[in-house]
């Protein structure tokens, strides 16, 4: 009877390894975008989700839930449908909402890393009649301050601590966007603001408005550098995917084979070129990695800030 037994065990254990790794290919991928439909954020992570529907983990659908520095986005995604299934595209905002403490650590701690897709410079530009032109011109007193457009996430602390370190001579102008901010900018309504290089790229090349610094280069690379804590490390900006604790390893997996093979599409990677985004793919510890480093420098910001 042992003897039966034994043999039951081994045939169902066998049998355990012909059977086919879980599909997930006709299931709905929900992804969540904190990003207005139609920007640059929202049209990389389209993109990335019409080439996922070829693939074996499941059928995308986008949904956009702009609003509230990405907190909308986050509290939808753990409390809207079915969180096993579901990925939030991230960036910075994740970061600085928990290092301001408006992403409490035990919600923050329901998600997990799939996967890095890519890194962006951070700038500081300005209206190119703007007589800055450089960090150092930030020191040089002046009849009224520079203006700092401050639209939303690790822009508004940039623009917060700015105007703490050179008080009286910037001033942190509080947006919800960064396009009402960027057009103020180009109208001429507020002198200089941060922003990432690849929206800025286009009009760089145009000549409306001029570099004042990349955030992103060693401090050693920067003209005019002044004392100011945001001048004195590389900032940088990234974007991926995180999903739930809930999502299943196998799942996790699979993504990250898939988008990783996704993004070596040359179609893709000239798609993200346009839209000023790299693409540069990574494992789920990349972005970790990446989001670890962001959350330190963004709370060394507001450790100073406040």
């Amino acid at each position: 009877m042992r003897c039966m037994k034994n043999v039951a065990v081994l045939v169902l254990a066998l049998v355990g390894l012909w059977l086919p790794v879980t599909s997930w290919a006709d299931k709905s991928l929900r992804i969540i975008v904190a990003f207005p439909a139609g920007g640059a954020m929202d049209k990389m992570a389209r993109a990335v989700a019409a080439e996922l529907a070829n693939t074996s983990t499941g059928k995308p659908v986008v949904e956009n839930r702009p609003g509230a520095d990405g907190l909308i986005a986050i509290n939808h995604m753990l409390s809207h449908g079915d969180s096993s299934s579901a990925m939030l595209f991230v960036g910075p905002y994740f970061t600085t909402a928990l290092a301001n403490g408006k992403l409490p650590a035990d919600k923050a701690a329901r998600f997990k890393p799939v996967i890095l897709l890519g890194d962006l410079d951070i700038y500081l530009i300005a209206h190119h009649r703007v007589t800055l032109k450089n960090l150092a011109d930030l020191s040089i007193p002046m009849d009224k301050p520079w203006s700092c457009a401050a639209s939303g996430g690790q822009f508004t602390t940039i623009c917060d601590l700015l105007a703490s370190d050179y008080s009286g001579r910037v001033i942190s102008v509080p947006y919800r966007g960064e396009a009402q901010a960027f057009n103020d900018l180009l109208g001429g309504h507020v002198d200089f603001m941060p922003i990432t290089g690849m929206f800025a790229a286009q009009h760089l090349a145009a000549g409306t408005v001029s570099l004042i610094a990349n955030l992103s280069a060693p401090p050693s690379n920067r003209h005019g550098a002044t004392s100011s804590l945001v001048f004195r490390g590389p900032i940088k900006s990234f974007y991926g995917f995180v999903g739930t604790n809930d999502m299943p390893k196998s799942l996790v997996n699979q993504l990250n084979q898939n988008i990783n093979t996704i993004i070596k599409n040359q179609e893709l990677d000239a798609s993200a070129r346009a839209i000023g985004l790299s693409l540069v793919g990574g494992s789920s510890s990349d972005l970790e990695g990446v989001m670890r480093d962001n959350l330190a420098v963004q709370s060394r910001f507001l450790g100073v800030a406040r």
